[in-house]
């Protein structure tokens, strides 16, 4: 025997979603067949009703004879990611002086921590840490982002306080009457 056993009725790629909460999802199929003129094993490297992390997954069946000839058969499962990432140690609402002669201050804090199960993620401040920011209240907004494009924003306030005084412009010179 020199042929190798034929894979059939090998499950179509499988789309899952994991639950809000959770980091994988459990995926079912079907256990697929071959073809061989004499008797064969089967075997997976992830069996139906398995748990799946994020992402995709390639799963492969081999069927092997007893003269060791084997063909494999794939198909791929996908857990699609549905939860926001989580931002964390967001900075307090903070107040900070104008700076001498001008009508803005320099605001500076830790940057907040984004995580998220799927890996990877980008998180974005509106105005980083440092920038200069008008006398009033600014909003900062943090939006973090994940590999499958869930978006979660935070933010806090910058209250810049008018601290300098008054400068007077324009007086005309000294003015002698007689």
């Amino acid at each position: 025997d020199v042929e190798a056993p034929v894979l059939t009725n090998l499950p179509a790629d499988i789309e899952v979603m994991a639950a809000v909460g959770s980091c994988e999802a459990t995926a079912s199929w079907l256990e697929p067949s071959a073809t061989d003129c004499i008797s064969y094993g089967l075997s997976s490297d992830w069996p139906s009703g398995a748990s799946f992390p994020i992402g995709q997954t390639l799963v492969t069946y081999t069927a092997t004879d007893p003269s060791g000839n084997s063909g494999t058969g794939t198909f791929t499962v996908t857990v699609l990611d549905q939860e926001s990432p989580l931002i964390s140690q967001m900075p307090d609402p903070m107040e900070v002086d104008s700076l001498p002669g001008t009508c803005h201050g320099v605001a500076s804090w830790s940057e907040p921590l984004a995580s998220d199960c799927s890996g990877a993620v980008s998180l974005n401040p509106s105005l980083p840490s440092g920038s200069e920011f008008p006398i009033g209240t600014t909003t900062v907004v943090y939006t973090a982002s994940d590999a499958s494009g869930n978006l979660s924003t935070a933010s806090f306030t910058v209250t810049v306080l008018d601290t300098g005084d008054p400068i007077i412009l324009g007086l005309p010179e000294n003015l002698t009457f007689d």
